[in-house]
């Protein structure tokens, strides 16, 4: 279960290589967001891009970009657990070294990260930088928060 947008490419290089190992695999989309911008609403939403309860009895594996405050990821796996999948368990590409607001963790982990803004391979910023190849940090100074702002979120 792909969480677009973000999660798509890592979806895609993660289904490549269970193919390449004989796992059959399909990809089914759910949006889950809480974030504007570079804000936390923390107020998640969560659309279903199929119908849902196709779910039931069987095995999940919710792939997701990163865990940071938790809170949208601690909000689906709620909504799927009501589904009665037979497994759901969570790859996420990046978690983030905090202490998570949710107490969520993931079964299957890509690499653990500082706390930083990050963007690039499907992983955005107010809708920009998912093309680039890599994972980047973003470091604003305090007069390049005040350009975003003026620009609405899109400097």
């Amino acid at each position: 279960l792909c969480v677009l947008y973000s999660a798509a490419v890592f979806a895609e290089h993660l289904q490549e290589q269970l193919l390449r190992r004989g796992v059959n695999v399909k990809i089914e989309n759910v949006k889950a967001s809480s974030y504007e911008g570079m804000e936390s609403t923390g107020k998640p939403e969560i659309t279903f891009h199929f119908n849902e309860k196709e779910l039931a009895g069987k095995r999940v594996l919710v792939v997701e970009d990163m865990i940071d405050t938790g809170i949208t990821l601690d909000a689906l796996m709620q909504v799927l657990q009501e589904l009665e999948p037979s497994s759901l368990h969570i790859a996420v590409l990046l978690k983030k070294i905090k202490e998570a607001v949710a107490q969520i963790s993931a079964k299957y982990v890509g690499f653990e990260i500082p706390d930083l803004w990050v963007h690039g391979f499907g992983i955005d910023t107010d809708g920009f930088f998912r093309d680039l190849l890599d994972i980047m940090a973003v470091i604003l100074r305090h007069e390049d928060r005040e350009k975003l702002n003026v620009y609405g979120g899109q400097g």
